[in-house]
């Protein structure tokens, strides 16, 4: 489960090797693994708030061209931008363009 874990999370080869020396050395090793493991869970943490800006503008866009094919233009959508839209898709908008 660590090695699924650790490569997963972005970890190279190369390190998770020198992560397992570190095991085999025992309780001297705390620290460098603790910290592995504090470096592996922010890089994720900030790749979540990536991935969720990314999602928030893919969801927008889709709410765009569905909204779009509906009125059979772009018109209404471009006359609310930046700041008028629809609550929900608001946030979307807001958050795709942080």
């Amino acid at each position: 489960r660590i090695i699924e874990c650790l490569k997963k999370s972005g970890l190279e080869i190369k390190d998770i090797k020198q992560f397992f020396i570190w095991v085999s050395e025992g309780s001297s090793s705390y620290e460098k693994r603790k910290e592995l493991f504090e470096t592996r869970k922010s890089a994720v943490e900030t790749e979540i708030q990536e991935l969720q800006k990314i999602l928030s503008l893919l969801k927008f866009k889709c709410w765009y061209y569905e909204t779009a094919m509906k009125d059979g233009n772009e018109d209404a959508i471009n006359a609310m931008l930046p700041d008028k839209l629809p609550e929900n898709i608001q946030k979307l908008y807001n958050k795709g363009h942080e």
